[in-house]
């Protein structure tokens, strides 16, 4: 019995390792089930990004664990899950993960992906990993806003388009209520990712070095309303460069009127 404990002891490390890699595999194999079946890999070297396998702590510098074409598939940046309500990455919150928990919660997130996916079209990075996207940092720049420039992480751009989307929905039901009063106005979406713009694409990297000062909280910037927007009981409000450029993309008027269009500029602490 002594010797059986102390083999047991001795091996206690590798049989946990074992069962942590056959649940992981589990767990890999119904994620690929999970999501579109024409995925390819992710690319694992570009001309800035390098993607090896490690295991254990060891040498970080030496790989030993060959990626998988099913790692390398659930590793793309255009491979959004959700959990509940939280978006996320393959292999987040893994660790904490039971098998019955990832089954009843953990599944393919089809919206979130296509944003990502026509984002990566866009960046010609079709199969980029998403972490090389996350490396970047808050590079990315929204080519279809008319607000002042505001850059984002690579999951934060995926928000915001997907919170443009939730906008939109929420604006046409207002239109539509109006348009029994006779108040309905024209409205572009313009953040439709399946909308061609060759003039304005999705998004743009922007380097830090070459990006434009962004108010810092408590700064106080003068800002404009859209009086469009207001017939219909929605509030859009930017900085005064950009309500003309908001006023002719959204509602396609050619020559926006001071007054008619938009409002007087107006004091609003950022």
């Amino acid at each position: 019995m002594d010797k059986f404990w102390t083999d047991f002891t001795n091996k206690r490390v590798d049989i946990v390792e074992q069962l942590y890699k056959g649940r992981v595999c589990i767990i890999q194999e119904d994620l690929i089930k999970k999501i579109p079946d024409d995925l390819v890999p992710v690319d694992v070297q570009t001309p800035s990004f390098y993607l090896q396998g490690h295991i254990g702590s060891g040498d970080t510098s030496i790989p030993d664990d060959p990626l998988s074409i099913n790692l390398r598939k659930l590793l793309r940046a255009d491979v959004v899950l959700k959990k509940e309500d939280k978006s996320m990455y393959y292999p987040e919150g893994l660790d904490a993960w039971t098998l019955e928990v990832f089954r009843s919660s953990v599944r393919y997130d089809p919206e979130l992906s296509k944003i990502a996916k026509a984002l990566l079209n866009t960046l010609q990075h079709p199969n980029a990993c998403y972490l090389e996207m996350r490396t970047l940092g808050k590079v990315f720049l929204c080519g279809r806003c008319t607000r002042e420039p505001h850059y984002h992480t690579w999951n934060g751009i995926l928000d915001h388009y997907m919170r443009e989307y939730g906008v939109h929905e929420h604006v046409c039901k207002k239109n539509k209520n109006a348009s029994e009063s006779g108040k309905e106005i024209e409205i572009v979406f313009r953040h439709d990712t399946d909308r061609i713009d060759d003039e304005n694409p999705l998004v743009h990297v922007v380097p830090v070095a070459k990006q434009e000062p962004v108010p810092t909280t408590g700064t106080i910037v003068s800002m404009s309303r859209c009086k469009l927007c207001y017939r219909i009981a929605h509030i859009y409000q930017t900085g005064v460069p950009q309500i003309s450029r908001h006023v002719k993309e959204v509602h396609l008027i050619e020559e926006p009127v001071l007054g008619e269009h938009y409002t007087e500029p107006f004091p609003y602490r950022v």
